[in-house]
């Protein structure tokens, strides 16, 4: 990162410079403000509203009756599926980190939130921003610049993604459940 071997960072500064949304969102109990911004001691009203802009949850927020003060937790039920991985995508986004992993960013979100899943990838993609996205879903994979193609924890493919997608079976309709993870990347 920044031109330096990973394993000179201290993990504490590292953790900053990695965003990531974990398949299942878990967010922990507390406002939802203290989420997105990864319970920093020192975090900024400024940068919690733009990490929640970029991921495109910012109006959902807002929504709640208490806004970014709303309470959630593990066991909270008030938020569907979508509206979770909206914040942990916020959350990722918190602190412009330079690297972000997404695990399967979209199982949650409907067709709207697929579309802004979508923009907020590209607008990672041009501000530079190293984005790595496990999917099975194709149209998520083609936003990537390369991809890596696992069938059975073995690479099958990889390389540009329009490349990728057009050889291998899931471009020819294989449905995700059996198996196929499409691992893509912006650089």
């Amino acid at each position: 990162i920044d031109g330096a071997d990973v394993k000179t960072w201290d993990e504490n500064q590292l953790g900053r410079h990695i965003g990531y949304l974990a398949q299942e969102v878990e967010l922990f109990p507390g406002p939802i403000a203290d989420n997105v911004a990864r319970f920093d001691p020192e975090a900024d009203d400024a940068a919690i509203i733009e990490a929640a802009r970029r991921a495109e949850a910012h109006d959902l927020i807002l929504a709640l009756r208490d806004g970014y003060q709303t309470m959630v937790g593990p066991s909270d039920r008030t938020l569907s599926g979508g509206e979770r991985q909206r914040i942990g995508l916020a959350r990722a986004f918190y602190g412009n980190p330079r690297i972000l992993v997404l695990d399967e960013p979209s199982t949650h979100l409907d067709g709207s939130g697929e579309m802004a899943l979508e923009a907020v990838l590209s607008a990672a993609k041009a501000a530079g921003v190293t984005t790595i996205v496990i999917t099975h879903r194709p149209s998520i994979a083609a936003a990537c610049d390369r991809v890596m193609l696992l069938r059975g924890g073995v690479i099958e493919a990889f390389g540009p993604s329009g490349e990728v997608l057009r050889q291998s079976s899931v471009a020819k309709g294989l449905p995700a459940q059996q198996g196929t993870v499409v691992t893509g990347s912006f650089a």
